[in-house]
């Protein structure tokens, strides 16, 4: 799986995550004890009343609900729950805008593909050239066999492998200049190596 892939499947599941949620409030739950006022109530002997409330902004001003005494836990959970949308809505904004810019990112690879595939292209031409000038009498699909050949060398010696002479025929058909799997780039360059005309003479 790419990175753009995972970057999908986590913007599906955290959408997923998100229609899951229940009912939600905004603001605060805030739990209190109260004096109510009253000169003969038992908060005046210090046994205060428990009060739960619900602050929330309305047209710019702070507003406080009074929350009844059955609907506490209710109201805790409807405020997690918008604690939860908000962190899960972060994290799938995060991750949209990693699959903005990878667009972005990706678009630029292709341009620097294109423009290797086109440098590539034109030094394999060129290669093809000097071969047919040199060498006038060998036959096209062995000139164009040969030039893809010795491109798929000099490009397998700018690599690390090159550098410390790991130098195999897998490393070659890779590097082969042919639009086909490595598979079949490979079965090309043998059958190109196998030729009668390769063979060591006594």
């Amino acid at each position: 799986m790419t990175e753009r892939q995972k970057l999908w499947a986590k913007s599906r599941y955290l959408r997923s995550e998100m229609r899951g949620i229940g009912p939600m409030i905004t603001g605060s739950v805030v739990l209190r004890h109260i004096k109510c006022g009253k000169p003969n109530c038992r908060c005046t002997r210090g046994y205060l009343h428990f009060m739960c409330q619900v602050t929330h902004k309305e047209n710019g001003k702070t507003k406080t609900v009074c929350v009844d005494k059955k609907k506490h836990a209710q109201a805790l959970f409807w405020s997690r729950n918008y604690k939860l949308f908000k962190k899960l809505l972060k994290e799938h904004t995060e991750v949209n805008l990693a699959l903005l810019r990878s667009d972005k990112k990706r678009k630029e690879e292709k341009g620097r593909e294109r423009k290797m595939r086109k440098t590539s292209e034109e030094e394999l031409s060129e290669l093809k050239k000097i071969l047919e000038r040199e060498f006038p009498s060998l036959k096209k699909t062995i000139t164009r066999n040969l030039s893809c050949l010795i491109f798929a060398f000099v490009l397998l010696l700018r690599t690390y492998r090159g550098w410390y002479g790991r130098l195999t025929l897998s490393g070659i058909a890779r590097c082969f200049p042919a639009r086909a799997t490595s598979k079949n780039r490979y079965k090309r360059l043998t059958r190109f190596l196998d030729n009668e005309n390769f063979k060591m003479i006594n």
